[in-house]
């Protein structure tokens, strides 16, 4: 993920190189308010939450995504969700199965 995110900051940098060029002191403001948002965008997503998560995120409970057991820890047949069972419920006799809307011929 770092490369990419790396590489989209890099793209956007070169959005904004043309108003290094401007003689307007407010597109100089515009420029140095970019980068520093830049900047701190590429920090905190390859530097500060790769470390943050590692060191205080998941990767403890043995329970996957949501709770969801990985493959390796799924039953013999493979499928985690054994254990679902699926209730079917006749409809009852006052619901009604026709068709309300006219009839356009």
């Amino acid at each position: 993920m770092g490369p990419a995110v790396l590489n989209g900051g890099l793209a956007m940098f070169l959005t904004f190189v043309p108003l290094v060029a401007s003689t307007t002191i407010g597109y100089r403001r515009l420029f140095k308010v970019f980068l520093l948002g830049l900047a701190s965008g590429i920090y905190y997503s390859v530097v500060f939450l790769p470390v943050a998560l590692g060191c205080f995120g998941g990767g403890g409970g043995g329970g996957g995504f949501n709770g969801v057991a990985p493959l390796e820890e799924a039953g013999p047949s493979g499928s985690v969700g054994e254990s679902i069972k699926v209730v079917v419920r006749p409809a009852s006799e006052d619901a009604t199965t026709k068709d309300d809307r006219p009839n356009r011929q």
